[in-house]
């Protein structure tokens, strides 16, 4: 009889604690958590998505509702944890590498400790936002990419105008002789004209006094 009371006392008490831990869980209600993203502006491709993803760094962490964030460009997103109970856990929040090759993505990384306490019977919370794992400590979590070149540059530069090629010495050369060449045909040379008038010259009057000494002959036979 002993024993059987004994081990009603043990049942008792067994039930007795998974009441009060049940009713002590029971005693939060759900609180949500908002950690935000900011996302900066891409100037030329205005439809780009950043891709922000979180990690919950202890097991008994509890997930995000979303563990992977699609952010707009230029807009802000936000990562929502439902949380039951105070304790302490920590996020990791990346952007995912993207696939255009024409983008330079934002490779920081944060991590955010996110602190539940319980206040007079109630959940409240408080985040603290490091940078790459540093002890400097910041107020916000934002991601910003860039382009690798800017698109429609050569649209708005002005080709330049390409330089005619030097001549080369023996063209250079080639037209200076045809030149020289050119002119002398043009002006002659006058001593020339002289000489050849004095021989035709010469010829005209020895072919008259021919002719003449040709008729006298004839005469006077």
């Amino acid at each position: 009889m002993k024993k059987f009371q004994k081990y009603i006392c043990i049942f008792m008490c067994a039930v007795s604690l998974f009441l009060i831990n049940g009713i002590y869980a029971e005693a939060y209600s759900t609180s949500t958590v908002e950690i935000a993203v900011e996302c900066a502006v891409m100037k030329y491709f205005k439809d780009y998505e950043y891709k922000i993803a979180i990690e919950p760094q202890e097991d008994n962490a509890p997930m995000p509702k979303e563990d992977i964030l699609s952010i707009a460009n230029g807009t802000e997103g936000k990562f929502k944890i439902d949380i039951t109970e105070p304790d302490t856990f920590t996020y990791r929040i990346y952007e995912q590498k993207p696939k255009n090759k024409n983008i330079n993505y934002d490779y920081r990384e944060y991590l955010v400790t996110l602190f539940v306490t319980d206040n007079k019977g109630k959940l409240s919370y408080s985040l603290s936002v490091n940078e790459n794992e540093s002890d400097t400590k910041t107020n916000k979590v934002s991601f910003k990419d860039s382009e690798r070149f800017v698109l429609g540059s050569s649209v708005d530069e002005e080709s330049p105008e390409p330089e005619s090629e030097p001549e080369s010495e023996s063209s250079v050369e080639e037209s200076s002789f045809v030149s020289q060449t050119s002119e002398t045909v043009l002006t002659g040379d006058g001593s020339n004209i002289h000489v050849m008038a004095a021989v035709m010259a010469v010829s005209f009057i020895t072919a008259v006094i021919a002719v003449i000494s040709v008729k006298h002959r004839e005469r006077e036979m």
